[in-house]
């Protein structure tokens, strides 16, 4: 055989490996991606699913932001926890109790209250 068609076959052989193991490893990263992703809003889904019914207990109509801070945890810093409230239905209601501190409730359970703000 001639040296420049070995030599090209040789090329092609390494293009097709090369261009294989590169679709493999993008293939594993993504999958790695969606597994994290996927993750994350699984506990993004379980944290709101908690807030939701630690606020429906009939015992509370709202609570300390302190209170559902502690004990919903998880690492949530502040901004995150309030949009899992937003996201579970819950507001701002005013604090009757305490000036120095938020309460939060389903919107369903303190309409009465928002319509005295």
């Amino acid at each position: 055989m001639n040296a420049v068609v070995v030599s090209a076959m040789v090329s092609l052989v390494v293009g097709l490996a090369t261009g294989t193991a590169s679709i493999i490893v993008a293939r594993t990263q993504a999958k790695s991606q969606v597994n994290v992703k996927r993750e994350e809003l699984r506990t993004e889904y379980m944290a709101e699913t908690a807030i939701r019914e630690l606020l429906q207990r009939p015992r509370w109509t709202a609570r300390s932001f302190q209170e559902i801070q502690e004990t919903i945890g998880g690492g949530f810093d502040e901004r995150e926890l309030r949009r899992l409230l937003v996201r579970a239905g819950a507001v701002c209601v005013p604090a009757k109790r305490d000036k120095g501190r938020e309460f939060w409730g389903l919107l369903v359970r303190n309409q009465d209250d928002l319509d005295d703000r």
